[in-house]
């Protein structure tokens, strides 16, 4: 064989080998989908969540001691509760609200505590993997006098 021949046979040799790689790397297993904005809220509001009074009518405030909420969720549904030693149970149950995949939250419910003589309007959740707020007001049914106005529950998910 002519040196011309191996250089050749050499070259399509390498060339061959180059290709396969090629074709293997690019089959390998893809890492699966990636997170939306959503996924990355869903994931960071779960847990058990302390925060102060100050967004809370004074009224109401003045009877609510250390409160916190547990947020849990499924698919792209959170829900949360009321801790039922600070008092905040007394006044709401509850929730629950949708994370759209852009990180918009839709669909939010807040839920008055059977006795407390609240009606809950305009409901609202903003969240981020920093923070999640609920936000409604309180108008009294009966003859309730506290917890009547806005309220704002802010988190820090830090």
């Amino acid at each position: 064989m002519n040196n011309i021949n191996k250089v050749l046979v050499r070259t399509a040799f390498l060339m061959a080998v180059a290709g396969l790689l090629l074709v293997a790397n690019g089959c390998k297993k893809d890492d699966g989908p990636t997170q939306t904005q959503g996924d990355k809220i869903l994931e960071a509001i779960v847990g058990t969540w302390s925060f102060g009074t100050s967004g809370i009518p004074n009224e109401a405030a003045a009877l609510i001691s250390n409160p916190s909420i547990t947020v849990t969720t499924s698919g792209s549904t959170a829900t949360f509760i009321s801790d039922s030693s600070s008092g905040l149970n007394a006044f709401i149950t509850g929730g629950i609200f949708t994370v759209n995949p852009d990180g918009s939250i839709t669909s939010v419910a807040v839920n008055s505590a059977s006795d407390s003589g609240l009606s809950i309007s305009d409901p609202t959740v903003t969240a981020s993997e920093n923070e999640l707020k609920i936000s409604f007001s309180a108008t009294a049914t009966g003859g309730r006098m506290n917890g009547i106005g806005t309220w704002t529950i802010d988190i820090s998910l830090n």
